[in-house]
């Protein structure tokens, strides 16, 4: 219902799995993908549209290692196997890439990802976001932390493990977005006792929506990018390589500005789209 990625999913109608499924099953569906949180959270909705005879198909991956299958079996539900596995293949080039670059890199950067304000909750080790990480030129220091229950990507770490290791943390990364949101940037800094943790004393605070470190998409590598460049600027963000006197490119001009600057990704909110903008409005460029 709040999707807006890729631009073409606004003009599609929208259906909610937590009102009555009469306008799905009015839609007549050859198939309908549910998650296992659909389920738990309103498991009557799925058992009615099953007991209809709709192909109903509940499938998510948590953990990364899962990815690929989970993208596969998309493309057999859908019957676009080979679109989904031109797709992948080009997924795992980009990562492979980035790893050629982050496997030599000495420091490895120690992150703290925060999921919830509510005992602080972080991501588990084999979640998409602690695998982004690594990727990337990191490592979570929360390695320990189990899933609050099963198949869920976070679990509890609390406030006095964050201040044991507050000398450790070099990178406090807040991810929102999602069902489950961590904090914005100033209600972060003004906690009492984070001014203890090294990442708020070196201004190493950030926030990377949980649709691109979390979800499992190919946007996905656009989160692994973005981190990169928050945990190695002087690799990622150099933009010493564009010196020359070469005609350059909007592109590049436009890829000097946002390393220059440190801007992440902008992520439109789902109302973004149903407001009229004056001048350009976001994801429609057209060249």
């Amino acid at each position: 219902k709040s999707d807006n990625y890729p631009i073409g999913v606004i003009d599609k109608k929208a259906y909610d799995y937590l009102l009555e499924p009469e306008k799905i099953l009015e839609a007549n569906p050859d198939l309908v993908l549910v998650t296992p949180f659909i389920e738990r959270e309103n498991p009557a909705f799925v058992k009615t549209l099953r007991r209809t005879g709709i192909n109903v198909v509940s499938i998510y991956p948590v953990e990364f290692k899962d990815f690929s299958d989970y993208i596969k079996k998309l493309g057999r539900l859908t019957g676009k196997i080979n679109t989904a596995e031109i797709l992948i293949q080009s997924f795992y080039e980009e990562i492979e890439e980035i790893e050629e670059i982050t496997k030599n890199l000495n420091n490895k950067v120690n992150v703290f990802v925060e999921t919830s304000e509510i005992g602080y909750k972080t991501v588990i080790d084999d979640s998409f976001a602690a695998n982004a990480i690594r990727i990337a030129g990191g490592q979570s220091i929360a390695k320990d932390v189990v899933g609050t229950y099963e198949k869920t990507f976070m679990g509890e770490f609390g406030f006095e493990k964050i201040i044991k290791n507050a000398n450790e943390i070099d990178v406090y990364l807040s991810q929102r977005g999602g069902v489950s949101s961590g904090g914005n940037i100033h209600s972060i800094e003004i906690r009492p006792g984070f001014d203890k943790i090294k990442a708020l004393k070196n201004n190493r605070v950030y926030v990377l929506s949980e649709r691109l470190l979390s979800q499992p998409t190919l946007r996905y590598i656009k989160g692994i990018k973005e981190l990169c460049r928050i945990l190695h600027p002087e690799v990622f963000a150099n933009i010493n390589d564009y010196a020359s006197d070469e005609l350059i490119t909007r592109e590049l001009m436009a890829e000097i500005g946002v390393k220059y600057t440190g801007k992440g990704i902008y992520m439109p909110s789902s109302s973004y789209y149903r407001k009229e903008h004056e001048g350009h409005t976001y994801g429609f460029f057209e060249d």
